[in-house]
């Protein structure tokens, strides 16, 4: 058998597969390929039948499926890369067979929706979704590039054995330094100035102290701004004072779900500053992006250091700060333009996400004293969740509710926030469904990657035993970093769970019962994602058909799923294969392969 290699180019692939696929036919290959091992076994041998809804698991690296039906059937055979933790190296993973009927058609298999959701998308108007998702998707690719720089600070700060350092309930590793080497216990009054470093690095040289103005404080927040940034659509002294009472609003929830912040400066308080400071940042191979927010780790490092755990960080605010963007339409501090609405519509949200980073690091280093920091996929898939646990908390709404169009949109209060903390999450997890199999839940951090990891943290709570409150806990308190991290506050090796997610986003509500472990019972992301596509309303998963004649072959990295689906006419008998021919030390190749008409 011939097969069909791609490129990594999602366009590519379909093109070089319908090239070859042709050439096949006009070869005369007839009914499809022939002559490759276990043909014969499943002429000669008793074939699977499958009833609707019914799954077959292969055998690793070589999974061989023989399927017979008295009548017609449609199937989902959907290889899965596991073993290795390594997202950088890929492995090849073939998918061919024999005795296929024409290939189903996709439209069949990912209906649209009738309509998109007009309480959503009227409120964005023609295109202002897109515009956020935009925004959101360059913050993505600005706030990596700006990780990929400061991490190997970050990590340089972390040394000595923190087995001296034993988790504490409360306070903070900094209690340990002289008091001298503190700020003073202040707490900030309307119209104060505050002096904030916003050059988001530990060198002395680096220092960039911006005089900002208190505009308001809360019992938890203070907001800040900078009497230098733009004028045009600038948000006002209500807006930011909005944005202060929102995350006051919010701060019970998320900290029951991660915990407890630390107080460096003793003011009690997490500050927002609303700096053109943030506008000025120019990433790194990025500077068409804009970084919408971030915290930043070094203001959680004492300047001086912590006598065997840290390196001194002399630009450390030793404070707990988030650092904003503000509106800039015409593009004046960098060419980089950003209208108002677009970004009010996604500040709080980012409030939020980022606070959740804030809590991560600072327990981290200050309260349980882990050895390391999270590893960015999975620090990113928490703050997205803070950003979920946000919307419901306005909402009044919760998981395993399998919301769709008609519940987000019930009432006004939900669709307000909808749009604030929810919208954003599903567009990024539109953006991996359209490229499943090149891309990793757990890979290089993207708009993608984010939307995949925050959709199988939401399975994982929903699939495991417990509160959803304890499994974020433990993931945020634990000593270890990454899929260790997950393994330990799941109990089990989680890469066959993402294996079950990933069969989940085709068959969750699609067939009428699906198994247990693949359900996603907390969104029905068929009907809300394909309602909230401006153009193209349909569900955007990526499947690839198998007709009589065709295979194909994809590089796959770990953590990756791809989506093959084929017929078998009534009364054929076919066979269908997947296997790994370029696997790797530490690689194994699952298939699952499940009957879904």
């Amino acid at each position: 058998m011939r097969l069909i290699r791609r490129s990594t180019s999602p366009g590519d692939v379909m093109r070089t597969w319908l090239v070859v696929a042709a050439a096949l036919v006009f070869a005369g290959c007839g009914d499809g390929p022939t002559g490759f091992a276990g043909e014969e076994e499943c002429r000669e041998g008793t074939p699977r039948r499958l009833a609707v809804g019914e799954t077959l698991v292969g055998v690793p690296n070589d999974g061989r499926f023989c399927l017979e039906n008295a009548e017609a059937g449609t199937y989902l055979l959907v290889p899965f890369v596991s073993g290795a933790r390594d997202t950088l190296t890929k492995a090849t993973v073939r998918v061919y067979g024999s005795g296929f009927g024409m290939p189903p058609l996709t439209a069949d298999l990912l209906p649209g929706s009738p309509g998109a959701a007009p309480a959503i998308t009227d409120r964005f108007g023609a295109s202002g979704g897109d515009e956020a998702l935009r925004l959101l998707e360059g913050h993505a690719t600005a706030t990596r590039a700006l990780t990929d720089l400061r991490e190997p600070e970050i990590a340089g700060l972390l040394r000595g054995d923190p087995g001296t350092f034993p988790p504490t309930s409360s306070g903070s590793a900094i209690d340990a330094l002289p008091r001298g080497a503190r700020p003073p216990a202040t707490v900030p009054g309307e119209g104060d100035v505050m002096l904030i470093n916003v050059a988001a690095s530990c060198q002395e040289e680096d220092i960039d102290r911006r005089a900002g103005r208190v505009v308001a404080v809360t019992d938890e927040v203070v907001a800040v701004t900078d009497p230098d940034n733009p004028t045009s659509e600038a948000f006002t002294d209500d807006d930011l004072r909005g944005f202060a009472e929102g995350l006051q609003a919010v701060l019970p929830t998320l900290r029951e779900a991660f915990g407890e912040g630390t107080d460096l400066d003793d003011n009690g308080r997490v500050i927002l500053f609303f700096t053109r400071a943030v506008n000025e940042i120019v990433p790194p191979g990025a500077s068409t992006t804009l970084a919408i927010g971030f915290f930043y780790r070094g203001d959680v490092f004492p300047r001086q250091g912590i006598p065997g755990r840290t390196n001194p960080c002399p630009g450390s605010n030793e404070a707990e700060v988030l650092y904003l963007a503000v509106p800039d339409p015409a593009g004046e501090v960098r060419g980089v333009p950003v209208r108002g609405a677009t970004l009010q519509q996604v500040m709080l949200g980012t409030i939020g996400h980022e606070y959740q980073h804030l809590v991560n690091t600072s327990r981290r280093l200050h309260v349980t004293n882990a050895p390391v920091l999270e590893e960015t996929w999975l620090n990113e898939g928490l703050s997205h969740i803070a950003e979920e646990l946000m919307f419901y908390s306005w909402s009044g709404l919760s998981a395993r509710q399998n919301l769709g169009p008609e519940d987000v949109t019930a009432a006004l209060e939900r669709t307000e926030a909808f749009t604030q903390f929810m919208y954003n999450n599903l567009g990024r997890l539109d953006a991996y469904l359209q490229s499943p199999h090149d891309r990793s839940f757990m890979g290089r951090d993207g708009s993608a990657t984010r939307g995949a990891a925050w959709s199988f943290l939401r399975y994982a709570a929903d699939r495991r035993e417990g509160s959803d409150i304890a499994f974020f806990r433990a993931l945020v308190d634990g000593p270890l970093a990454g899929l260790d991290n997950l393994e330990a506050a799941l109990g089990t090796d989680p890469l066959p769970w993402v294996e079950d997610w990933s069969v989940g986003l085709f068959v969750d509500d699609f067939l009428p019962t699906p198994a247990t472990r693949f359900r996603q019972p907390s969104w029905d992301y068929r009907s809300l994602i394909s309602a909230l596509r401006l153009i193209d309303r349909r569900y955007p998963l990526r499947v690839l058909p198998l007709g009589p004649v065709e295979g194909f072959s994809v590089r796959m990295a770990n953590g990756a799923a791809a989506y093959a689906v084929f017929t078998v006419n009534a009364g054929a008998r076919a066979l269908a294969v997947v296997d790994a021919p370029e696997l790797g030390a530490g690689r194994e190749v699952h298939s699952t392969l499940v009957r879904v008409r």
